[in-house]
Order: C-alpha cells, then sequence, then structure tokens
C-alpha cells in the first residue's frame, strides 16, 4: 500500500512540476498567441475523452473480478472486446478530429499565419486522443492487478522525456506540430511498455478474436446514463473556458486565464484524490442501511477536507499573484493572479462538496438530481461566461465560472441533508462555519507577511507560504480537532492515494 501511496502522488508532483517548468518556456518560445491556440486545440480535443461513456472504470471492476477469481477467459473477453470496441471508437475520434481541424477557425479567432498549423496540430492531437482509447486496454489491466508502481515509473520517466523533448526540439516556426507530435510519441511508448511488460509477467492476458463478444462489452458498459451526464456537465463546467475566450476574446487571453486555473484542477486533484477514501465506507454503510453513520460521514469529512482546502485557496487568494509573477513574470501578476483569486473565492466551498458530497450521493446511488443540477448549472456557466467574457473580458469569464459554482455549492448541499435527513443548520455550522472560522489563522500571518515583505524570491515566497502555515496549523490543530480525528484525518489522506 505504502509503494502504491508513493507512486501514486510522485505522479502528481512530476505533473504539477512539468506544467511550472514548460508554461514559463512554451509562452517564451511560441508566444502567448501560438500557446494560446495550442491550449484551445488541448481543449477541444480533450472532449473526444467522454466518447469512453465510464467504460475504463468498468473494465478495471471486471477484470479485478475475475482476475480474483482465476476465471482467466472470462479476463480476456472483457480485455478483448474492450480492445476491439475502443480500437473502432479511436477511428471515429479520428475522423472527428479531422473533420474539427476543417472548420476550427470557424468557430474561433484563430490568427491567420497559425490556421494551417493550427489545422495540422488539430489531426496530430486527435490521433493521440485516438491511440490513447486504443491503448486504454492495456492500463486497465495494470489498474486491475494494481500494479500501479511499474505504472506510475513508466508514466514518470515518460513524463521526463516528453520535458526533455520539448525543451530540446521546440520553436516558434512549427511550435503546435512539435507540441503535438511529441505527445503521440509519449502515448505510443507508453502503450509498448505496458504491453511487453503484460506479456512477460502476465502472459495468459491475450487479445484473440474468440474472446471478442459484443454481450460482453454490453456488460461492462452497463452503468448509469447519470454517470456519463456527469462527466458531461463536469467537463463543461470545468474545462470550457478555454473554449469561450478562444470564441470572444483572443487566443492569446487565454494563457492569462489557463495559468490561474492551473492552480484550481490541480486542487481538484487532490481533493478528488482524497475523496477516494471517502467510498469503502460509504458502501459499507449504505449496505447496513445505516444513514445515521452516513451523516456522521458527511459533517466529518465536510469539516476536515474544510480544514485542508482552507490555507489552500486563502494562499491562492493572498500569494497567488506573487507566485505567478515570480512563475510566468510581472505581466501575469495583475490578471492571471485575479482571476485565481476570483476563482478560489467559489472554490473554497465547492471543493469540500466536490471531494465530500458527491461521491457520497454516487457511493449511496443517489445520482439524479446532482447530475441534473451539476448539468443546469454548467449550462449556466456556459452561458454567464460567454455573456460577461464579451463585456468584462477574462474576468467576466472567472465570474460567470465562479457565481454557477456558488449556486451547486447550495444546491448540494440542500440535497445531501434532505436526503440523509440532516439539518442544514447543524451542517453549515458544524460542517462549514465553524471550520471556516479558522481561516483567520491564516488571514492575519498571511496579511501582515503580505504587507511587510515584498515577495520578489522564491525563498520569501515560501517563507511567507510555510510561515502562514504553520501558524494557521499550530491553532487549529489543537482547537478545532481532537486527537481522535487527527490520526483519522491522516489516516484517510494516507488511504486515498493507495489505488
Amino acid at each position: 500500500m505504502l509503494k502504491n501511496i508513493l507512486s501514486n502522488w510522485s505522479n502528481l508532483f512530476l505533473s504539477i512540476l512539468a506544467v511550472f517548468v514548460l508554461y514559463p518556456f512554451c509562452v517564451r518560445v511560441l508566444g502567448e498567441e501560438q500557446y494560446g491556440v495550442w491550449l484551445l486545440i488541448s481543449s477541444i480535443t480533450g472532449y473526444f475523452a467522454l466518447l469512453q461513456l465510464g467504460v475504463p472504470l468498468a473494465n478495471v471492476r471486471f477484470i479485478s473480478k475475475y482476475y480474483a477469481r482465476g476465471e482467466i477467459d472470462k479476463l480476456n473477453e472483457v480485455f478483448s472486446s474492450n480492445f476491439a470496441f475502443f480500437s473502432l471508437l479511436g477511428l471515429v475520434v479520428l475522423l472527428s478530429g479531422i473533420g474539427l481541424a476543417w472548420s476550427i477557425d470557424n468557430f474561433f479567432q484563430i490568427p491567420a499565419k497559425f490556421r494551417p498549423l493550427a489545422q495540422l496540430a488539430t489531426i496530430i492531437a486527435s490521433a493521440n486522443i485516438a491511440l490513447s482509447f486504443v491503448f486504454e486496454a492495456f492500463e486497465g489491466v495494470l489498474h486491475a492487478l494494481q500494479k500501479f508502481v511499474f505504472l506510475n515509473f513508466v508514466k514518470n520517466i515518460l513524463l521526463f522525456v516528453r520535458v526533455f523533448l520539448t525543451f530540446l526540439i521546440l520553436n516558434s516556426r512549427d511550435g503546435l506540430f512539435v507540441l503535438a507530435s511529441i505527445l503521440v510519441v509519449v502515448t505510443v511508448c507508453q502503450a509498448m511498455f505496458l504491453y511487453f511488460y503484460i506479456r512477460l509477467r502476465h502472459p495468459y492476458v491475450r487479445i484473440k478474436k474468440r474472446y471478442i463478444k459484443l454481450a460482453t462489452f454490453k456488460k461492462v458498459a452497463g452503468y448509469s446514463i447519470f454517470v456519463l451526464i456527469f462527466q458531461v456537465a463536469s467537463r463543461v463546467s470545468f474545462n470550457t473556458d478555454a473554449m469561450v475566450i478562444g470564441s470572444i476574446v483572443s487566443v492569446s487571453s487565454i494563457v492569462f486565464f489557463t495559468v490561474g486555473n492551473n492552480f484550481i484542477i490541480y486542487s481538484m486533484q487532490f481533493i478528488t484524490g482524497i475523496s477516494k477514501a471517502l467510498m469503502p465506507r460509504v458502501s459499507e454503510l449504505d449496505s447496513l442501511k445505516d444513514n445515521q453513520g452516513l451523516k456522521d460521514v458527511y459533517l466529518k469529512y465536510s469539516r476536515l477536507t474544510s480544514f485542508l482546502v482552507l490555507p489552500l485557496c486563502l494562499g491562492f487568494i493572498f500569494f497567488g499573484g506573487d507566485f505567478i509573477a515570480l512563475w510566468m513574470g510581472e505581466k501575469y501578476r495583475v490578471v492571471s493572479g485575479n482571476i485565481l483569486s476570483i476563482l478560489a473565492i467559489s472554490y473554497l466551498f465547492f471543493l469540500v462538496q466536490r471531494g465530500v458530497a458527491y461521491p457520497l450521493l454516487m457511493g449511496t446511488s443517489n445520482l439524479r438530481f446532482p447530475t441534473i443540477f451539476m448539468a443546469v448549472t454548467a449550462i449556466l456557466n456556459l452561458l454567464l461566461s460567454i455573456w460577461w467574457g464579451k463585456y468584462y473580458g477574462l474576468y467576466g469569464v472567472a465570474w460567470g465560472t465562479t457565481l454557477p459554482n456558488l449556486l451547486n455549492t447550495a444546491g448540494i448541499v440542500w440535497f445531501t441533508c434532505r436526503t440523509f435527513k440532516l439539518a442544514i443548520r447543524t451542517y453549515l455550522v458544524s460542517g462549514l462555519f465553524i471550520p471556516l472560522s479558522a481561516g483567520v489563522f491564516f488571514i492575519i500571518p498571511a496579511f501582515v507577511l503580505h504587507k511587510y515583505i515584498i515577495l520578489d524570491t522564491y525563498l520569501k515566497f515560501g517563507f511567507a507560504i510555510i510561515s502562514s502555515s504553520l501558524i494557521y496549523s499550530f491553532f487549529v490543530l489543537p482547537i478545532y480537532i481532537d486527537k481522535k480525528n487527527r490520526d483519522f484525518l491522516l489516516k484517510k489522506i494516507r488511504f486515498s492515494y493507495a489505488k
């Protein structure tokens, strides 16, 4: 378990480090316009991932079950059937990408000098998604067999390769082509490593025509339509801003927005990772019809998650602009820093529900309302971002994302309390307001340090962050969290990254 924890953490840490290193380099080499076009292409082609329909998760579940039972033929039926399905789906993605490439300049403000290159890069990026679909079956096997250490080792090595190749061959003339091609190289290399590992260590796992069965795929793919709707709504809520900005503002402005938004995306990944610890406990309590236990989980996890989210979001608000200036340059301090602050306001509340309420509701099969409500707020997010973006630019897009997130938070709190028969007042006071009151222990030192220290070096910035966090922890741990819950919190954080 400890090896799995460390390997998953290493991949998350190195992914963040890669972004930290590559972003300023790519902007410097390509310029804001060309790199903005690349971010736009990445956002658009990322939607093709929705065509997986949640099948990879089911794929892992069935392979794990058949492997544990020693039913190798059934395991191979799942593996072969999904490989065949995703190969066909990959072809659909590639053809769709070609069609998208020829019409991309009709929907987005692509500078004329980059249009041919943008079309080519869109086709290659789509091909990369198509290949990842085909090779998804290999990664699914390793997930199912819990070979996380090897899988993350391969991903980490190839992450270094990607960074190295980017520094080595990226140029301003055909940068879009280079970035897209590097992704394809990394995807193919990863597939080769995984394929040969499976052949050597698990030779009984085979792809054969006789194992390909439509009935097997239907069984694996037979999951609730609400999960798919939730995935679509989530992507619209969190990954559409680049497309909105590219269509109504400018492609160069995408860079300014994405610089701030990246912090939020990785925070979401961190909190989502922690939420994994909920699922086994929720499933157990639900099977026992223990509603009181579910209420206790909602209150306890909301409280503990709030204590983690609070310094994170307050740190974005107080120090985000300073870090961005050190990282990307002074010109990004105000715009990107303000965007990060605006987004952090809603995520201070939304991340708690994303990490606690959503897995709690899904784990108890209460999917209908949160999925539909997420879809409604996602549409509102899109409409407000377009509307306000036309008048207020990037800040309008940021507020168009923030307000629907606050509305989503309020709706999910109401529904979760109603579902588990928990008084809303009790939850707001114990689960949110009391933890949020601890923010004063971060705000005071952060305000003082920010006022009297010019954070113009990473050393000073690190001192400010560490000092504020230590003072916050010094007061919060003994005042707000007893020893039992401190041990509980540490245990769950460790467990959440074990899978």
